[in-house]
């Protein structure tokens, strides 16, 4: 999760840097909810990149670019709704 990882500091940093609420507590709430990708059969939507999938993380308008092979799931990208990727 190394650049997923980073695109959630990145997530941070904006909120505090432009006094949003609770930017902890806002990322707390990202991870919640990337955890459910593991209680779900085949969550998601095919992704644009071959061989990933992806799935809104409603409420918040960001998105998770995974790969799942059988039960593992590992999550590479977490992007906001209105960016462009690949």
């Amino acid at each position: 999760m190394g650049r997923a990882k980073n695109d959630l500091r990145q997530i941070i940093g904006y909120r505090i840097d432009n006094y949003l609420t609770d930017p902890l507590g806002y990322a707390r709430g990202l991870r919640d909810r990337i955890k459910q990708l593991y209680d779900l059969r085949h969550p998601g939507k095919r992704g644009r990149k071959s061989g990933t999938r992806e799935w809104m993380l409603a409420p918040f308008p960001y998105y998770a670019v995974f790969k799942q092979h059988q039960e593992d799931i590992k999550v590479y990208r977490v992007l906001h709704g209105s960016r462009q990727w690949p």
